[in-house]
């Protein structure tokens, strides 16, 4: 349970934080402000929700065939 929690945890801040920065880089360099951070934001919200769902994927199956 000790490692899912440690999977979710990165799968959740790890796009996020990748995607937020590269907006504000997108902003500086282009002068874009604030299109790349809101950009940013709701792709890597967008990417954590899916790395979730796919890490969660598996468990829920297991579950879904004990009933």
């Amino acid at each position: 349970i000790v490692g899912i929690g440690f999977q979710l945890s990165f799968s959740l801040a790890i796009p996020l934080v990748l995607f937020v920065f590269g907006g504000f880089w997108i902003d500086e360099n282009f002068h874009v402000a604030p299109f790349g951070s809101v950009a940013g934001v709701i792709l890597g919200i967008s990417a954590s929700v899916y790395c979730v769902y796919i890490l969660l994927k598996p468990l829920l199956q297991k579950d879904k065939e004990k009933k």
